[in-house]
């Protein structure tokens, strides 16, 4: 979101009159009074929430009825600016970085859009980036331009036959 726009706040789905959101990522308890398991009455001062960044994804804690909702800030941004979970939907993140709730970097997507979004942000681990990755990129070219069998470019490379094959037919490390 552009930092001269102000910003705005809307009740968290589910939680209306106990929690809000703002278009810049933040969680606060709204001021009310609640009633005590005694019968007797709590004033509650409202407050912004601490995030929990021990994961992933910035999460808040949210209580409604003594119960606690550990929630993604994310998915609370984008069910009360743009609404509800589309059957299907994930919550993307524009940029890629699960750090950044806003709601100018969020939207509602499938898998695929999401992934989506991996390759131009340099996010996707793939090719050398990999975890499992036996290949640089030059031993895949290297392999591309070798006109030897197969078995004996797999044997040179400790891969197998049937990946050098994919590798020449361009579906494996097919981007290069």
């Amino acid at each position: 979101m552009p930092k001269d726009l102000p910003e705005t706040w809307r009740p968290a789905l589910g939680f209306d009159g106990i929690y809000s959101v703002s278009t810049l990522g933040r969680v606060r308890s709204e001021p009310r009074v609640v009633v005590h398991s005694s019968g007797g009455e709590m004033r509650r001062v409202g407050r912004l929430l601490a995030i929990n960044l021990a994961t992933k994804y910035p999460t808040v804690q949210l209580c409604r009825g003594g119960k606690i909702k550990l929630r993604t800030v994310h998915s609370l941004v984008l069910e009360a600016f743009v609404g509800p979970r589309p059957d299907g939907a994930e919550c993307c993140h524009n940029d890629s970085d699960p750090m950044n709730c806003a709601l100018s970097n969020l939207r509602w997507d499938t898998r695929a859009g999401n992934f989506g979004d991996m390759v131009p942000n340099g996010t996707r681990r793939r090719g050398a980036r990999h975890h499992l990755a036996k290949l640089t990129s030059e031993q895949v070219e290297a392999i591309r331009s070798d006109t030897r069998t197969h078995e004996l470019i797999a044997a040179d490379n400790g891969i197998t036959a049937s990946n050098v094959s994919h590798i020449k037919r361009g579906k494996s490390w097919a981007w290069l």
